[in-house]
């Protein structure tokens, strides 16, 4: 039987890629130089985007591997407004994704909806764009809308990642090398923030108000991912690598003293535990015991007689976690302000963009918020019942395709992969309730990539014509 391939994803011509960057490009630069002189310094970085840029209209795989590492700064750095920069990586990411969709559906007239999951997930989209009328008739921020449809705009990288791996189910090797290089920039970029943040600390409660956050996913993801298989590496190079960089990640996990990222980490060990034979079962405990001290020690380093703190911010962390913690009462307040709204519209919702009226403790006053610590009240409230169920039905339907593809896949270094990127799609739903995981940037980049390798393995299980031989 003749296989046949996918293939590659070159959009249009080279040539004629390169001239409409050429006659972009040399406008713009003309026009700084004769203006903006000064920052004529500037000018061979603006070159040097426009060359990555060309490779990432003409290599698929190039743009693929590079926007997930791209991802690091939008993750990891905050900042009031936009920025040139943020909006430079945004064109990066964004304009060949527009590009990859516009060709599939226009040019190659294929269809991105490869199965019912598929068209649930279309339909939140759809229904997100929908509710600008809302947005307008409820006079709420366009502009807040647009913000929360760019983020929910990043669930569109799935299908490329999934065509990306449906070529080969083992370039997954490729895509998690990319986010762990990410990671590990992130990482890196916390542990300076902090690090220069307690500069001038002395006391208790500036080691905790200075903790970096938002970003724990992404190392529970790495960790959970890297013990899941760094017993089936045989390089003992690559598996030292592996290992430190769990100790990096783990350190920072610690240092975001986020207790249900922390929680499902631990409980994501054990999970694993129970999955490997007798052998790796101790391998795993006394590495795990070598991670912790890894971590403990490089804080202690980085910290000094901080240190103390830091436990002290932990262990707190936990012991505070009752009816007087000020952070529960706070979004107990918040849950019962937010259901208020969805009762009044339960079936439309009030649209992207829409805050609410709720009392803050900390500022002990009225303020309006857009934002929802409960994942579902917050696709609840802005997409109304409609957009929160499309959205749970695409999650659910591509869970099942996970567990599915746990069973027939045979090679146990992605069957360990599957089994790792199960408990973090379950333990994401969990965490919803407190934290809106399919809200957040790296989180829909996280699961974005779940999805993707499962339907890549799905897909070549029950058509392998699709599938290329392993690349090693």
């Amino acid at each position: 039987m003749i296989e046949t391939t996918i293939k590659k994803n070159n959009f249009f011509s080279q040539k004629k890629i390169l001239f409409i960057l050429f006659v972009i490009e040399i406008p713009i630069l003309s026009y700084l130089i004769y203006y903006y002189s000064p920052y004529i310094f500037l000018f061979p970085i603006i070159l040097i985007f426009g060359i990555i840029f060309y490779f990432t209209l003409i290599n698929f795989e190039f743009w693929i591997l590079t926007s997930i590492i791209s991802f690091a700064p939008l993750i990891a750095i905050k900042s009031e407004g936009i920025t040139i920069f943020e909006i430079a990586i945004a064109f990066y990411i964004f304009i060949p994704l527009a590009l990859w969709l516009i060709k599939k559906l226009f040019i190659e007239k294929e269809r991105i909806n490869k199965n019912i999951s598929d068209f649930f997930l279309l339909s939140f989209y759809f229904i997100c764009l929908s509710s600008i009328i809302l947005t307008i008739i409820n006079n709420f921020s366009v502009l807040l809308w647009f913000k929360e449809i760019i983020v929910f705009s990043c669930y569109f990288i799935f299908f490329p990642l999934r065509e990306y791996l449906t070529e080969n189910k083992y370039r997954i090797k490729k895509v998690l090398i990319s986010f762990g290089i990410m990671s590990t920039i992130i990482a890196l970029y916390n542990l300076y923030q902090y690090r220069s943040r307690l500069a001038l600390a002395t006391q208790f409660y500036q080691v905790w108000g200075s903790r970096v956050g938002t970003t724990e996913q992404v190392f529970m993801f790495c960790i959970l991912v890297i013990i899941a298989i760094v017993f089936l590496i045989k390089s003992k190079k690559i598996k030292s690598i592996l290992l430190l960089l769990v100790g990096l990640f783990l350190t920072s996990l610690i240092l975001s003293f986020t207790r249900s990222y922390l929680i499902f980490t631990i409980f994501g060990i054990i999970y694993l535990w129970f999955l490997f034979e007798k052998k790796d079962k101790i391998k795993v405990s006394i590495w795990v015991t070598i991670f912790l001290i890894i971590s403990f020690i490089t804080m202690f380093i980085l910290f000094d007689n901080l240190s103390k703190f830091i436990f002290q911010a932990l262990i707190n962390r936990f012991l505070t976690a009752k009816s007087n913690d000020i952070s529960i009462i706070q979004r107990v307040i918040e849950t019962e302000a937010i259901i208020k709204q969805i009762f009044q519209n339960p079936i439309l919702g009030w649209g992207l963009g829409a805050a609410f009226r709720r009392y803050d403790l900390f500022f002990e006053l009225h303020i309006m918020s857009y934002y929802a610590h409960n994942g579902y009240l917050y696709l609840w409230y802005k997409l109304g019942i409609l957009g929160l169920l499309s959205f749970l039905s695409f999650y659910f339907l591509k869970l099942m395709i996970i567990i599915k593809s746990i069973r027939i896949e045979e090679n146990p270094l992605l069957k360990k992969i599957l089994q790792a990127f199960l408990f973090i799609l379950i333990s994401f739903l969990i965490i919803s309730i407190t934290s809106p995981q399919f809200y957040h940037k790296p989180s829909i980049l996280i699961m974005s990539i779940i999805w993707a390798f499962g339907d890549s393995v799905y897909i070549n299980h029950f058509n392998p014509s699709t599938h290329i031989e392993n690349e090693g």
